[in-house]
């Protein structure tokens, strides 16, 4: 199972502490579900420094929902990585 950790930076005035990011660490590679303020106040974002993703908009605004399809988007993301070295590989043989 997935430990996902709040992130977010709460204000002393907030009267509701409603977390706007989350960040779980998968053997090194980060995977990070937040907010912007760019974006309407429902978008969740997703941004990985390992993997190179940057504010990725997700389609989920409900944050359970969101970070499944994050980690949906980062398995399709390390299989294309995955596929693009092994290509790499036999092109070295």
């Amino acid at each position: 199972m997935i430990e996902w950790k709040d992130k977010s930076s709460y204000s002393r005035n907030d009267k509701e502490k409603v977390p706007n990011c989350w960040l779980a660490l998968l053997n090194g590679i980060d995977v990070k579900i937040h907010r912007h303020i760019y974006y309407p106040k429902d978008t969740w974002l997703m941004s990985s420094d390992f993997m190179q993703i940057k504010q990725q908009v997700l389609e989920n605004t409900d944050d359970e929902l969101a970070r499944q399809e994050a980690i949906e988007k980062i398995k399709t993301k390390i299989e294309e990585n995955i596929a693009q070295l092994k290509a790499a590989l036999e092109l070295m043989k």
